[in-house]
């Protein structure tokens, strides 16, 4: 397995969508295996993921990172312009995953880090992310990278009513982080 500093972080690129669609359907199943219903779960296959990965790549308003090691992708984070926010100069990652053998190896770090960066580049001073309330790991994470809890909202997917939180970061706070950690350039 490599180590962290095996680990190199990049701009993904359109070859990296099956790996991408790969890692995300893993990484929905063991975060949310017990979370979410097995129907729901039984959708999210690498196959099913992979026209919504060919759309966000092709996207100049996403900036996807990819964490690779040994020639694999084994994380990756997307971010872009916030959905919904009333706020100018809001940022947001819409996705961030990072299959469990590499947690705690600042794989996650890094690619919020490069997010941070990105949205900065843009002129973004804030940038927030939503994750589902239940996913405690996710949520220690996001607050020990000094995420803000500052919302809450609800919604139905079919019978189930999903609770997400919104963790909220100044970029200018994550300026540390991109001081310390080389982030790829757009």
């Amino acid at each position: 397995m490599p180590s962290q500093d095996d680990l190199t972080i990049r701009l993904a690129t359109k070859a990296d969508a099956a790996a991408i669609s790969a890692v995300l359907a893993l990484c929905w199943h063991q975060a949310y295996g017990e979370l979410l219903p097995r129907d729901l779960l039984a959708n999210v296959t690498a196959e099913s993921r992979l026209p919504a990965r060919h759309r966000i790549l092709a996207d100049s308003s996403v900036a996807c990172f990819v964490a690779t090691g040994e020639a694999e992708v084994v994380g990756f984070a997307d971010c872009g312009p916030s959905r919904g926010a009333e706020q100018e100069g809001w940022g947001e990652v819409y996705a961030l995953y990072v299959l469990q053998s590499f947690h705690g190896r600042r794989v996650g770090l890094r690619l919020m880090s490069c997010c941070a960066a990105a949205l900065a580049r843009r002129g973004c001073s804030s940038m927030r992310l939503w994750s589902l309330e239940e996913n405690a790991r996710a949520r220690k994470f996001y607050e020990s990278a000094g995420g803000r809890l500052v919302d809450r909202r609800s919604s139905a997917r079919g019978s189930m009513v999903l609770t997400e939180v919104e963790y909220h970061w100044d970029l200018i706070g994550m300026e540390r982080l991109a001081a310390v950690l080389p982030v790829p350039s757009q």
